[in-house]
């Protein structure tokens, strides 16, 4: 059992720190800037001090900023580019097919999975405990609406190939095709979705009552886009086994999710009654006015009173349900977004260390262009002017090899990424101009104070 309503993460998503990989990553580290280092210091060894002593021999005195260090600068605004459009389109992605309308509150319904398969055989019996079952919670305090289902609103539902009388279809592959979820009574009530049109579920729809279903809106448009839906029937494909009963449709309602927390599609889908599908395992959702906390707490010892060898676990909201599905995939989104920034936040370095170098350099042209009659305006533009091709060069190469990388991950995710991916493309290439623009400013207002 589990009564925790505010998990973020799932158990097997531990994150430590391992010992052989920081010490790997350390030696990794020295081993860079050792490397790193030793080019300037042979440079330095192989310097010509006498001329070094030499005013007019300054400028060709150390090492100077030449076509590598510029391609340099131009490489890393283009890997940190590179980095950031993926990261930026799976945050998107993530964002755009997690979110889901809903009318209730999730953090107010509480969920809990029983299994009535091996304690409870015969359809009776299980019948007769799911009737004292309700009859207990409801009596519970806080409890405002209780219902049963076969699955959790935050899961992925079961996608069947259908038969609709009076519609045919010669090609198998575009057979009509739904998700269906079998429901008690009073579900459209505990998720606050009223019937738009027809009626919901009553206790008349028995197993020996008439096969009814009840469709949402995504179905009723898709199959009889011209024409109410009630009175049509369906049913479950055989694929080749035993036939099911036709299902008449008495309602429509308004589209639920039913195929989990990761989609923001609203699928073609249909209910029946769950006494009518006799499911393995089934779900209790109650609408809590309060605390959830304490009807989670409550709802272990009202099960094992009524049948102490029923097992009971996943007791959550809705909303924690949802959180738990999300939680890998938005750690995942961090941990991009963090590797894009730490890119950004070296090239930026990079980027003032090369710039500052050659302000340094030119430190005597700058003091001569200001002799002249030179503005400091001047003198700025000319260092900005610098990295700005730099800057653009790089942005031009890092989007193109950003998008070759986001071309796998888009098709991974929604297809409403694609539509707005240049809202990920203007704002990555606005956050790396104003890190490389307050690289270059720094030295470059040094500049201006020769």
């Amino acid at each position: 059992q589990r009564l925790a309503l505010d998990s973020t993460l799932p158990a097997w998503f531990a994150l430590q720190l391992d010992g052989d990989v920081v010490a790997v990553a350390l030696a990794l580290a020295l081993a860079v800037g050792f490397f790193c280092s030793l080019v300037p210091t042979l440079r330095t060894a192989r310097v010509n001090m006498a001329l070094t002593l030499k005013e007019a021999a300054g400028p060709a005195s150390g090492f100077k900023v030449g076509r590598f260090h510029r391609m340099l600068v131009v490489v890393q605004v283009g890997l940190s580019c590179a980095l950031l459009v993926p990261a930026g389109m799976l945050v998107k992605g993530i964002e755009r097919s997690t979110c889901f309308a809903v009318l209730y509150d999730l953090a107010q319904v509480v969920t809990a999975q029983i299994t009535l398969k091996q304690p409870i055989t015969e359809a009776a019996a299980r019948a007769q405990f799911r009737r004292l079952l309700l009859e207990r919670l409801r009596a519970l305090p806080g409890v405002a609406a209780l219902a049963l289902s076969d699955r959790n609103p935050a899961d992925n539902g079961l996608g069947l190939p259908l038969d609709l009388d009076g519609i045919t279809s010669a090609n198998p592959a575009g057979a009509p095709w739904g998700i269906r979820e079998a429901v008690s009574p009073d579900y459209f009530q505990v998720l606050h979705t009223p019937a738009v049109e027809g009626r919901a579920f009553t206790e008349r729809d028995g197993p020996s009552g008439e096969r009814v279903a009840i469709v949402n809106e995504s179905f009723a448009r898709r199959h009889w886009p011209d024409r109410s839906a009630l009175g049509r029937r369906l049913r479950a494909n055989a694929m080749g086994g035993r036939e099911e009963p036709w299902s008449t449709v008495v309602g429509v309602v308004r589209d639920l999710p039913m195929q989990g927390a990761r989609s923001s599609r609203s699928p073609a889908g249909y209910y029946v009654p769950l006494s009518q599908a006799s499911p393995t395992k089934e779900t209790i959702l109650a609408d809590v006015r309060g605390e959830p906390g304490l009807l989670a707490k409550a709802l272990p010892d009202v099960i094992r009173e009524l049948a102490p060898t029923i097992p009971v676990n996943a007791i959550q909201t809705v909303a924690a349900s949802v959180q738990e599905q999300l939680s890998v995939p938005r750690a995942i989104g961090s941990l991009a977004c963090l590797f894009g920034a730490c890119a950004l936040g070296l090239a930026a370095l990079g980027i003032h260390g090369i710039a500052a170098h050659a302000v340094h350099q030119r430190t005597r042209e700058f003091g001569i262009r200001l002799a002249l009659g030179a503005t400091r305006r001047n003198v700025l533009a000319l260092v900005l002017r610098g990295g700005a091709a730099q800057l653009a060069l790089g942005l031009v190469g890092g989007g193109l090899l950003g998008w070759m990388l986001s071309r796998p991950l888009i098709s991974t995710l929604s297809a409403k990424v694609v539509a707005g991916g240049s809202e990920i493309y203007a704002l990555v290439g606005l956050l790396i101009s104003s890190a490389v623009a307050l690289a270059l400013w720094i030295p470059a207002r040094r500049a201006t104070k020769v």
